[in-house]
């Protein structure tokens, strides 16, 4: 997914850093607030640095048990960044 939204250039002063974070929703947490807390199956956490200084961050949900709507949930994010 990632290479067809950025390309590499070893030329770049500033370099692009990208963290992430995949996490499984805990359905048997009984802190949960509400029952909507409960129907995703996780969610996803993009931070965007430049020169260590963090300047685009986002998370989204994914609701499939099996994880196949990953993939679109991380295009949707580099969507995002993209068109800022």
């Amino acid at each position: 997914v990632l290479s067809s939204y950025f390309t590499s250039n070893k030329d770049l002063k500033k370099k692009l850093e990208i963290d992430y974070y995949i996490y499984e929703n805990d359905k048997e947490d009984k802190g949960k607030k509400n029952k909507k807390a409960k129907l995703y199956a996780g969610y996803l956490v993009f931070e965007f640095k430049v020169d260590e200084k963090q300047v685009y961050k986002i998370q989204t949900d994914y609701m499939k048990e099996d994880g196949s709507d990953i993939k679109q949930r991380i295009e949707c994010v580099f969507k995002s960044f993209i068109s800022l």
